[in-house]
C-alpha cells in the first residue's frame, strides 16, 4: 500500500527548519564572543588579562624570591645559634681551666703545710702558714673579680654588702652603724656572693 505523501510536507518542513534557526547566526560549533559584537572592548579585555598576568608572574617572582631569602636566613640562624654555643662552652671551659690554674698553687701550699713536722711545728709557724696560703688564695681569687668585704666598728651600715644579724645598745658607735663583724662577705664583680654578717648599733 503506498503512502500520500502532501505536496506541501517539504514546504512546512523547511519553514520549521527556518523558524528553529532564524536567530542562530553562529555557525554550528563555535561560540560568539566579544570581539564578534565590541572589537574594541574585547581588545582592551585581551590587554587588561595580559596586565593582570604579568603582575602575577612577577608576585610569583617575589613570592619564591622571599622563600629563599627566609630559608637563607632560617639556616643563617641555625649557624648562628650552633656557633654561639660552641662559644659559649668554649669560653666556660677556658675560665674554667684559668681557675683550675689559679688553684693549682694554692693547693700546693696546702700539700707543703700537711707535710709539716707536727712534733717540730709550733702553733706560731701553723699560724703564719695558714696566712700565707690565705693571701694566696684571696690572690688568687682577685684574678677573678672576687674580693672580700671586712667590715669595722663604726662603719656605715649598707643593707647590700651588709646582713644585719642583730641589734645592740652602744654608747661609742653612732646608731645604724656597724658595732662588731662576725663573718666577712665577698664581692664578684660588685655584686655580692655573700654579705658581711654583723651587729648593728642602736
Amino acid at each position: 500500500m503506498s503512502e500520500n505523501i502532501h505536496p506541501n510536507d517539504d514546504l512546512n518542513a523547511a519553514e520549521d527548519s527556518a523558524e528553529v534557526n532564524e536567530f542562530d547566526l553562529t555557525p554550528e560549533g563555535d561560540e560568539p564572543t566579544l570581539a564578534d559584537f565590541d572589537p574594541e572592548a574585547a581588545e582592551a579585555e585581551a590587554e587588561a588579562q595580559e596586565v593582570i598576568d604579568e603582575e602575577f608572574a612577577a608576585l610569583q617572582k617575589e613570592r619564591d624570591e622571599l622563600e629563599a631569602k627566609l630559608m637563607r636566613t632560617a639556616a643563617d640562624y641555625q649557624n648562628f645559634v650552633r656557633r654561639s654555643q660552641l662559644n659559649i662552652d668554649a669560653t666556660k671551659q677556658e675560665t674554667l681551666m684559668k681557675v683550675a690554674k689559679a688553684l693549682v698553687g694554692v693547693m700546693d701550699n696546702f700539700d707543703r703545710a700537711l707535710e709539716l713536722d707536727p712534733e717540730t711545728t709550733s702553733a706560731g709557724d701553723v699560724q703564719k702558714g695558714a696566712a700565707t696560703i690565705q693571701a694566696a688564695l684571696l690572690q688568687a681569687l682577685e684574678g677573678f673579680g672576687m674580693k672580700k668585704v671586712t667590715v669595722e666598728p663604726g662603719d656605715e651600715f649598707d643593707p647590700n654588702l651588709h646582713e644585719a644579724l642583730m641589734r645592740q645598745p652602744s654608747e661609742d658607735i653612732e646608731s645604724n652603724h656597724v658595732a662588731a663583724q662576725f663573718m666577712p662577705g665577698y664581692i664578684l664583680n660588685d655584686q655580692p656572693v655573700r654579705p658581711a654578717q654583723v651587729s648593728v648599733a642602736e
